[in-house]
């Protein structure tokens, strides 16, 4: 609807475009437990339950990895928002994952909230 406030508008259209941004956050968070997807697509799709296959120490050195990788990927799901756009590998993310559209977008709400502010 165009009856609506413009600023009000430009914030809805600027979301949506920025959808792209949460999916990628998201994918910070699946690297943590990527070794359930291991388990299960060996099983789904060959069959095989790779539990039997994995020595002791990979089995260990897995769950090492996915308990130091948790922390931090909490924190990249945390920081890479519009709200730190303007820092440097912020914006090295976001281009890589939605490109030069997605960053505007994010900036431009930056404003708008700036905006609502004053």
């Amino acid at each position: 609807s165009y009856s609506e406030n413009v600023i009000y508008i430009q914030e809805k259209l600027s979301r949506l475009q920025t959808s792209i941004l949460n999916y990628f956050r998201l994918s910070f968070l699946v690297v943590p437990i990527w070794l359930t997807f291991l388990i299960i697509g060996f099983k789904l799709f060959f069959n095989i339950n790779i539990y039997n296959f994995g020595d002791t120490w990979w089995w260990i050195s897995q769950l090492i990895f996915s308990a130091i990788s948790l922390p931090l990927a909490v924190w990249m799901f945390i920081q890479v928002s519009y709200k730190n756009i303007n820092k440097r590998w912020v914006r090295f993310f976001i281009k890589n994952a939605g490109g030069e559209q997605a960053t505007k977008a994010m900036e431009f709400l930056k404003e708008i909230n700036e905006f609502k502010k004053d």
